[in-house]
């Protein structure tokens, strides 16, 4: 993502016109100066116009005489202008002033115009994370749908910032590698965005991760539907069964048609029963010992079926019983163990013969010791024998229990014919009348409306299996073992960029290869006969060098790709500090006077230290340059133009040395009214 930090901008609480500082897109943008300027102020200024949840700008004199903070970015759409109030005594302020497009003036030295003032905010910082966020291209999909986890949610311009800012305790820091890595919330975050920044999950794959969540619920409420119809459409044929025992009791089906034994043919037969009428009816005696016959045959299927239920009910309770005691046996037999192990520890102290009483003392045999030690013997025999005998439980459990879920099926099937029976068979004469006949069938060609929806299970079953194709294609393109293969290619080629820089650097272990670890947010230096974390190395020279080295390569990493949505900017916060003291660092300066100067920096400092420094900023020059100015640079220092002077794509921003400062001398001299 295009963003050219071009402007940093501070308005004053007084009358004071705006104080502004110019960096150059494409360039390492140094800005050299003592401690206590303001040099560190510039990273949480930075982020906090960039639409930080919170102010981290120094309380003091910048928060005392700054009313608002801003700055002027190069984007792919043009210039911006984001400032942002000063948030007095809360943590942070959503008041946003924001000019683009054709609200945004140029003058004739193709500067910004910005108003002396500002008077009132026109977006919030919501806003501008939504305008970043548009124009770096991130995906608006969550990263895990339907997850309440700290790193599901979608990816965000602010995750990005832990790519972009090295702030002074962080540059080389051995425990914490990126920005704000230090906080839980934004540890779980950035491990989660990992794999999107490094390509291994893409935009697509977070649609297909969603159009997974949305089948899926689908599929889930489609297969709920279909047991529904399937549990209500046994039911149903065991009253579509006794709607065929009627008929034939009224003499409207033939005695010895058997039933159709499945449910289309049975649905068949009842919609042609309903093209007859009273006339075709034909009740006869044997029609009617038959019907009857049936009802007693199902009142004694019934009265078995009971039976069986009741006595696999108890089987049931017997086994739930017995596991329960061997259960609490188990436990007895383990407490028993317990108390008895310390038997054969002081049975081991009768062993052999101690040469010193007092430093190894020992026990004499005992008949009471050999009786302990056997008991936990037995006990230990019958532990060992129970695993086996709560195995033979656990299997007959599972076996009675399907069987006893089984019959009580059979039963309610049973109950619900007989139910319907009785709901079918008149209680009153004349149940052989014409209009009975006639009830009837209006009462079947009714139901026959209900039953046309069991018909839909095949169409249901053939959308489940259609859902089910597409949800497993899905999973298999958002599988975690394809995106972890895809991951780790990354990080070998991050990796392997990295290992080409640190030969440039101040760094011990040049020849050894280093791993980053998403897990752990940091790397790994692999040794010959170990890996070590970066925790575990010593010198901040060391620890330094792999912030730079590993910053370096993911930007690098990160503009293979034409649009990548993370910021092609650096921002380091005083790297030299791992080399030189402050003091001495601001006593090699140079004034406006050079023949001021007492003497060059080479001379106080040790050379190895401003050699050490020095690479540090030949690194991130050729970085600017292999990106072809894509990537702007900005290093806060001590160091002055002696140590890094004359390497190419390296740009002064300012001096701030003998009173120069962040916050101009007249704001604090004539503060805000």
């Amino acid at each position: 993502m295009k963003l050219d930090v071009l402007e940093l901008i501070l308005w004053s609480k007084g009358t004071h016109p705006p104080r502004r500082v110019v960096f150059k897109a494409g360039k390492v943008n140094v800005i050299s100066g003592d401690s206590k300027t303001g040099k560190s102020a510039i990273v949480p200024i930075i982020d906090y116009c960039l639409g930080a949840d919170h102010c981290a700008i120094p309380t003091g004199t910048i928060r005392d005489t700054c009313a608002w903070f801003g700055l002027v970015v190069g984007t792919a759409e043009g210039k911006k202008l984001l400032a942002r109030r000063e948030p007095g005594d809360q943590q942070s302020t959503d008041h946003m002033f924001v000019l683009e497009g054709d609200a945004l003036r140029i003058d004739d030295d193709r500067r910004v115009v910005i108003p002396e003032r500002i008077s009132a905010h026109n977006f919030t910082a919501g806003q501008l994370r939504s305008l970043l966020n548009r124009i770096s291209g991130t995906s608006n999909l969550e990263l895990e749908p339907d997850s309440q986890a700290i790193g599901a949610h979608r990816p965000s311009i602010r995750d990005f910032m832990a790519f972009v800012f090295q702030p002074q305790n962080v540059v080389a820091n051995p425990d914490v590698f990126f920005f704000k890595a230090d906080t839980t919330e934004h540890r779980e975050k950035l491990k989660a965005v990992f794999p999107y920044v490094l390509g291994a999950v893409d935009a697509q794959t977070l649609l297909d991760r969603a159009r997974l969540d949305r089948l899926s619920k689908e599929l889930a409420r489609k297969e709920r539907e279909l047991r529904n119809i399937q549990t209500v459409s046994a039911r149903w044929q065991g009253e579509a069964r006794s709607w065929l025992d009627r008929a034939r009791e009224l003499g409207l089906l033939a005695i010895g048609q058997p039933d159709p034994e499945d449910w289309p043919s049975l649905v068949d037969l009842l919609r042609q029963l309903t093209q007859r009428s009273s006339d075709d009816a034909r009740p006869n005696a044997a029609a009617i010992d038959q019907s009857l016959q049936q009802t007693l045959k199902l009142i004694d299927d019934e009265r078995s079926l009971a039976s069986e239920v009741f006595e696999l009910r108890q089987r049931y309770n017997e086994l739930k019983t017995l596991h329960d005691t061997s259960a609490a046996h188990g436990g007895a037999l383990r407490t028993q163990k317990d108390r008895l192990s310390l038997s054969t520890w002081l049975k081991g102290l009768t062993a052999g013969e101690s040469e010193d009483l007092l430093l190894d003392p020992r026990l004499s045999p005992s008949k009471e010791l050999d009786i302990l030690c056997e008991a936990l013997a037995r006990i230990e025999a019958d532990a060992a024998r129970r695993p086996a005998s709560t195995e033979v439980v656990d299997r007959e459990i599972s076996r009675v229990s399907g069987h006893l879920a089984a019959k009580l099926e059979d039963l309610q099937g049973v109950r619900t014919r007989l139910q319907a029976q009785r709901a079918l068979r008149p209680t009153e004469a004349p149940a052989y009348s014409v209009a009975s006949i006639e009830r009837f069938l209006g009462q079947l060609e009714n139901a026959l409306l209900t039953y046309e929806t069991v018909g839909a299970d095949s169409e249901l079953a053939a959308a489940i299996e259609s859902l089910r194709d597409q949800v497993n294609e899905l999973r298999q393109r958002v599988s975690e073992s394809g995106i972890e293969r895809r991951t780790k290619n990354a990080l070998q080629i991050v990796q392997t960029i990295a290992s080409e820089i640190i030969p440039n650097l101040d760094c011990e272990f040049v020849s050894s290869p280093i791993e980053l670890s998403i897990n752990d947010l940091s790397i790994r230096i692999v040794g010959t006969k170990r890996k070590d974390w970066l925790w575990e190395i010593g010198s901040g020279a060391n620890w330094l060098a792999y912030h730079i080295a590993v910053t370096a390569a993911l930007q690098r990493f990160f503009m293979k790709s034409p649009n990548h949505p993370v910021p092609h900017l650096l921002v380091y916060d005083q790297p030299s500090q791992v080399y030189f003291p402050r003091k001495l660092a601001e006593e090699g300066r140079t004034g406006d006077d050079k023949d001021a100067a007492a003497q060059p920096m080479q001379e106080k400092l040790l050379d190895k230290d401003v050699e050490a420094v020095r690479k540090v900023f030949a690194v991130l020059a050729n970085e600017v340059s292999i990106a072809k100015s894509r990537l702007q640079t900005i290093v806060l220092d001590h160091a002055a133009e002696e140590v890094w002077g004359g390497i190419d794509n390296i740009h002064l921003v300012e001096h701030w040395r003998d009173g120069i400062k962040l916050v101009p001398i007249d704001w604090i001299s004539q503060p805000a009214q």
